[in-house]
């Protein structure tokens, strides 16, 4: 008797036929009940029956019946099948489970088109929402000497500044 090779299975003994196992699945070498067949790697499904590819937005790094998993917040994968999530740009960040790269999008302080690397906002700027919207000038009578998140700060009392200030010495005293 010959044992049966890898990828296949024989439920008999004797000299019959091995058997190839379902789509997306692969056994040990003298593999001798179906059930040995497991999915490979990016595919789920029972052991022992046909396999499906993970979809797109999660990834299966083990064999076997489990299942896919999401991918994690700040990756994406657009493709199906064995694969593993990729990360988003510089200063970008993505849902669980996203599939595209243009689901990456700019974190709080940052700006710039999704799926595209993000600049920090500049010195009197701000932004306090994700996505691709534009930094805006810090108000009057408020001012922001850093780059990226973070917030205008106020004047000190009786000293005001022009709108888009970016250092404290632009809050002047007001008239009176």
């Amino acid at each position: 008797c010959t044992a049966c090779d890898a990828g296949t299975f024989k439920e008999t003994t004797g000299t019959g036929v091995c058997s190839a196992c379902p789509t997306a699945t692969n056994s040990g070498e003298a593999s001798d009940f179906l059930t040995d067949c497991i999915c490979v790697v990016g595919y789920t499904g029972p052991d022992g029956a046909e396999c499906t590819a993970c979809d797109a937005g999660t990834f299966k790094e083990t064999t076997g019946a489990g299942a896919c998993s999401l991918c994690p917040v700040g990756t994406f994968r657009n493709s199906t099948g064995p694969g593993t999530c990729s990360a988003c740009p510089a200063w970008t960040s993505s849902g669980e489970g996203s599939e595209f790269f243009t689901d990456c999008i700019c974190v709080v302080g940052y700006t710039g088109p999704d799926g595209a690397e993000c600049t920090a906002c500049d010195a009197g700027t701000f932004k306090e929402t994700t996505g691709a919207g534009a930094c805006s000038l810090c108000p009057v009578g408020t001012f922001r000497n850093s780059t990226g998140p973070g917030t205008c700060s106020a004047c000190p009392a009786w000293t005001s500044s022009g709108e888009g200030s970016n250092v404290s010495t632009d809050c002047i005293c007001v008239a009176g």
